[in-house]
């Protein structure tokens, strides 16, 4: 009788690993599915060119445009990383890997790599404060200056930015992408 209860009891164990383990495979692949990492080798090249953590970039894109390169948002930015055509043209003309009289926005490579390139500046421009340069990159950098008038190390949590952010989309946007960067380093790290 003991035996028979202890194969019992044994297979139950057994059985309950298996399903933990096979609710735990499901899960990472549902995430992966929300959470993708499409065009990485777009995004792994501009991130290692441009010093930008890769994570912060696949959860822009997930923000931005939700992986869609055709993506057109209501004020006209476009594609990944809807960038707006001053800005983009702007920026192109300091890269030296895009053809500035002929370059396509919605090229997933074009796209990523001019908006990686200007996630790198707006960063560096705010001496490294990931927070207000998101800010920036959704709202704009005149409305950054305005909000933020102290030096940007003052600014050292995401709660103090979020505080001085006087549009609630901006806040918002902030707000995601911090949320999509923590389940990008999560999942794949």
């Amino acid at each position: 009788m003991k035996k028979k209860i202890k194969r019992i009891i044994k297979r139950y164990i057994v059985s309950l690993v298996v399903l933990i383990v096979l609710f735990y495979s499901i899960l990472f692949i549902v995430k992966k599915g929300v959470y993708p990492t499409t065009y990485s080798e777009h995004v792994e090249k501009a991130c290692q060119i441009y010093n930008v953590d890769p994570y912060l970039v696949y959860a822009v894109i997930k923000q931005e445009s939700s992986f869609n390169p055709d993506a057109i948002s209501n004020v006209g930015a476009k594609g990944l990383m809807q960038l707006i055509d001053a800005t983009s043209y702007e920026c192109a003309i300091d890269i030296s890997t895009i053809d500035k009289d002929s370059y396509n926005i919605y090229d997933p490579y074009t796209n990523i790599t001019i908006g990686t390139y200007y996630l790198s500046a707006l960063i560096s421009r705010y001496d490294g404060n990931i927070y207000i340069a998101l800010a920036a990159y959704n709202a704009g950098i005149g409305n950054v200056n305005q909000w933020f008038t102290e030096e940007y190390n003052t600014y050292d949590t995401y709660t103090k930015v979020i505080e001085e952010i006087e549009f609630k989309e901006t806040r918002t946007y902030v707000s995601n992408i911090i949320k999509y960067y923590d389940f990008y380093v999560r999942l794949y790290n």
